[in-house]
């Protein structure tokens, strides 16, 4: 629950999750789209950010406003225009995520420490990589500290296409602007999966605005901050966190996409007869229960 004090210059978590606690984020196209709108906001409200990681249907984030109405033109812009940029492209209605996001303020360091440590190791608690390190989608392996990763390939080794998506993602870091789902998808669609993977590093440290200086400055350095959460799961009492297994979501989302790439994946678009198809399918993969079925297929 959004609590109702605020602390000013105070660390926060922000947790929010989908409407319906099923999965928003098929593909790393919903999660890129949605990480361009976050940082562009931020950069338009002045806001910082520690940290952000982004699960199946849940992002955490760790930031500093400067007051309660800017927490909340953040959040609010930031989710009305993913909801009607992802609506469209999904052919779904109404709100994506739940009507009001938990907020945790962190007061002295432990805090800000644990709580740093519980949401990168958020996809290690779910069992969905072995280390913080080894996730995307916490942008740990984006700190400066760690190898650069590769943004762009020569002519030589890539397509004309690419050059030329290449050159349009990097108009839109310079203008600040947020990448749609649609676009994204198109993009997708017309390159190799390995000048996809280039992109998707140009996408992420183009827009990235979370400040690994100001978090590694509750570490003794920048190392021992990506290290931490190898010792220390860190821990979150104040905001109630989603408990469903998240690996039975991996695995339908793998025999999805044996199917179709998962970014053409709308549930909401599906006919009666689709549905039930994918229910069959689905229901006797390993350690998948109707809340996940329910979850993946958004049906009642």
């Amino acid at each position: 629950m959004e609590q109702r004090f605020f602390k000013t210059g105070t660390p926060v978590h922000i947790y929010q999750h989908s409407a319906d606690w099923g999965v928003i984020f098929y593909d790393d196209i919903h999660i890129l789209s949605h990480f361009t709108l976050l940082c562009t906001t931020a950069r338009k409200y002045g806001v910082k950010i520690y940290a952000i990681c982004y699960m199946l249907n849940h992002i955490h984030i760790l930031a500093e406003f400067i007051s309660r109405e800017q927490m909340t033109k953040f959040l609010r812009f930031a989710t009305s225009v993913f909801s009607h940029n992802y609506n469209l492209y999904m052919g779904k209605e109404g709100a994506n995520f739940a009507p009001r996001f938990g907020a945790s303020f962190k007061s002295g360091s432990k805090s800000v420490v644990s709580t740093f440590n519980y949401i990168v190791n958020n996809p290690v608690e779910k069992h969905l990589v072995a280390r913080a390190l080894d996730y995307r989608w916490n942008f740990l392996r984006y700190a400066p500290s760690q190898p650069a990763p590769e943004c762009s390939l020569s002519k030589r080794k890539s397509s004309l296409q690419f050059q030329l998506i290449s050159n349009q993602i990097e108009l839109m870091i310079q203008s600040n602007t947020h990448i749609s789902v649609e676009y994204l998808a198109n993009i997708k669609s017309l390159l190799s999966p390995a000048e996809w993977q280039v992109i998707v590093n140009k996408i992420i440290t183009g827009y990235n605005i979370i400040d690994y200086q100001i978090m590694a400055s509750y570490f003794r350095s920048m190392d021992d901050m990506l290290k931490a959460p190898d010792f220390n799961t860190g821990a979150e009492y104040e905001l109630d966190d989603e408990s469903m297994p998240h690996k039975p979501y991996i695995t339908m989302l793998n025999r999805i996409k044996k199917s179709a790439p998962l970014y053409s994946f709308r549930p909401w678009a599906m006919s009666a007869d689709e549905t039930l198809e994918w229910i069959r399918v689905l229901s006797g993969l390993p350690g998948v229960t109707p809340a996940h079925l329910k979850g993946i297929l958004h049906i009642d």
